[in-house]
């Protein structure tokens, strides 16, 4: 951790086991409203799973499709911890027609 960061975590009192995270990436913006203090956990997720945030609302890049949607367009996948499906609604909603379409007619062959 560099000085710098010291510093910062000083200067906002951010308790022992939660991080900064810089709402657009920029390292150097600190104004307050770029700013959130969360869990490592949630942090590590956040950079590593194709999501990013704008104001005060958390998108997520669909794997199918490639565009950027809020949470809410996405399934929540109760068998983790933060976790969404990796494709949005729609795309996941078309994808599972075809692949019904496709079992349909495997078995009536």
């Amino acid at each position: 951790m560099s000085n710098y960061n010291r510093k910062l975590r000083r200067l906002l009192n951010v308790p022992k086991g939660l991080v900064i995270h810089h709402k657009d990436n920029n390292k150097s913006n600190n104004d307050l409203s770029n700013i959130m203090i969360i869990t490592k956990r949630r942090h590590d997720y956040i950079h590593t799973k194709g999501h990013y945030i704008e104001g005060e609302e958390e998108y997520k890049i669909c794997e199918h499709c490639k565009s950027g949607y809020p949470l809410s367009m996405f399934r929540k996948r109760h068998d983790k911890n933060f976790g969404y499906e990796s494709m949005c609604r729609p795309c996941k909603r078309a994808y599972d027609r075809a692949y019904r379409a496709k079992k349909k007619e495997m078995a009536s062959a």
